[in-house]
């Protein structure tokens, strides 16, 4: 993404933190505002990926309202982020997807997956989110065979 050229990499902390039994690392920066923004990324050495048979990327977009100089979201926020991923960890398996790559701060949080088919990951999400709460979340969908959005994460942190 082209905001990532403004971003100073002031932090990269190597974390076993597990979303579906999968390895991820975490990294912290400031973006042209001061605001803080936190990358949790999928370490590809924890898991085999072909990553042509997940051509697509879709993001989903939670917009939130900054609640402090950091530009992190309020408690409630977060805990309803949290039961979001929650309800979506059923995704984040080799014949669906892989969630790669999220991203908060300044008033936003981005959840990036490659997805192996598209109609077929459309609707296992949305079957996750029936009869559920009203997420204020927008999905976006791209044709990255190559990955290049995770690609170009991974070289601004030095991983490539």
């Amino acid at each position: 993404m082209k905001h990532w050229k403004y971003l100073i990499l002031i932090l990269l902390v190597i974390s076993s933190s597990s979303f579906a039994e999968r390895m991820y690392y975490s990294a912290t920066a400031k973006n042209h505002a001061g605001h803080t923004i936190v990358y949790r990324a999928l370490d590809l050495d924890s898991t085999e990926v072909i990553k042509p048979d997940y051509p697509t990327l879709v993001s989903i977009h939670w917009p939130y309202k900054i609640d402090n100089e950091r530009g992190m979201p309020e408690s409630s926020v977060i805990d309803a982020q949290y039961a979001l991923e929650d309800l979506l960890i059923h995704l984040d398996v080799p014949e669906k997807s892989h969630l790669v790559l999220v991203v908060t701060g300044s008033g936003n949080k981005t959840w990036n997956w490659y997805v192996k088919d598209l109609p077929a990951w459309k609707s296992a999400f949305n079957e996750a989110l029936k009869n559920r709460p009203i997420f204020p979340i927008s999905l976006s969908t791209e044709m990255q065979p190559k990955w290049s959005l995770f690609v170009d994460f991974q070289r601004m942190v030095g991983k490539l």
